[in-house]
């Protein structure tokens, strides 16, 4: 007969997997020891087989991007982290904070699938992810998998596979950062992260992640149609916003039993770029 906290478990557990909250069931021994450095721990790759496999034993063509990488190239949008792959090509449709999407040897971003944590991002309407509403500063890590993955993962991988797992506070003490920047274009960004792990044994943990950015995009051009022989791009203004968290909790570490959860709301504005209205080259006569 099942003792009190036994009871205990399992209804949680049952009240879980019936309000929609997913559990992640992973081996105790598979769990990355954040103290080891990236030359004592061989890296592994998630989407390509389902399971956890190492790089080597995938049959697939492989990149990884880390996130010590993805700082050191201090992209502005995902679109900069995974243009520098073999193979990838970034469409862009505008600006910083515009659509940006995907392309692995040659494909369409609808033959792309791109998946954050496991969840699939692209629409079942069809039509590429837009990888500008993903803030690179929440990334542990970025799989890339060239070639077709359809028969594991369906017609959206048809191309390849971009696969995006977020920082958590496994395994971390409590931490935070702040960082801002200011470029041209009057273009500022400001974000900010917390991350920690506590209660008995750490079994809880949690990452917080906001960030913001604005730009004006108000560049001037040469046009001998306008005063001066200056033209002024305007209304060009994006504003975009990320928020995300993700928690966990380990239910029995020596089974590897493990719930975690994460959420992600990402708003944009942008403007509909034009030209500044000028005065007509030819004067009206006076009457």
């Amino acid at each position: 007969m099942l003792s009190f906290p036994g009871k205990v478990t399992w209804f949680c557990l049952l009240f879980l997997f019936f309000t929609g909250i997913s559990l992640q069931i992973v081996h105790g021994k598979e769990k990355i020891d954040s103290s080891k450095t990236s030359e004592d721990i061989e890296q592994i790759t998630i989407s390509a087989q389902r399971q956890h496999s190492t790089n080597k034993s995938v049959s697939a063509q492989v990149s990884i991007i880390d996130a010590e990488q993805i700082k050191n190239t201090a992209p502005r949008n995902l679109a900069e982290v995974v243009s520098q792959a073999l193979g990838v090509e970034i469409n862009r449709y505008g600006g910083i904070s515009e659509m940006s999407v995907i392309s692995i040897r040659g494909s369409s971003a609808e033959q792309v699938l791109v998946l954050v944590n496991g969840k699939r991002l692209n629409s079942a309407q069809g039509g590429g992810v837009n990888l500008s509403t993903i803030n690179p500063e929440d990334i542990e890590r970025i799989e890339i998998i060239r070639g077709g993955g359809s028969a594991i993962h369906g017609e959206n991988a048809f191309g390849g596979v971009l696969n995006i797992i977020t920082k958590d506070g496994y395994g971390k003490q409590f931490s935070g950062g702040l960082q801002g920047g200011y470029a041209s274009f009057n273009t500022a960004s400001l974000s900010a992260q917390l991350m920690d792990s506590f209660g008995p044994d750490q079994q809880l943990d949690y990452f917080f992640s906001i960030s913001g950015l604005y730009t004006e995009g108000n560049y001037t051009f040469p046009d001998p149609h306008a005063l001066g022989g200056t033209g002024r791009r305007q209304n060009s203004q994006g504003l975009a916003g990320d928020i995300s968290f993700k928690g966990g909790w380990d239910l029995d570490k020596k089974e590897g039993i493990r719930l975690s959860f994460s959420m992600h709301q990402h708003y944009d504005k942008k403007g509909v770029p034009g030209l500044q209205p000028q005065a007509p080259p030819w004067k009206i006569p006076a009457i």
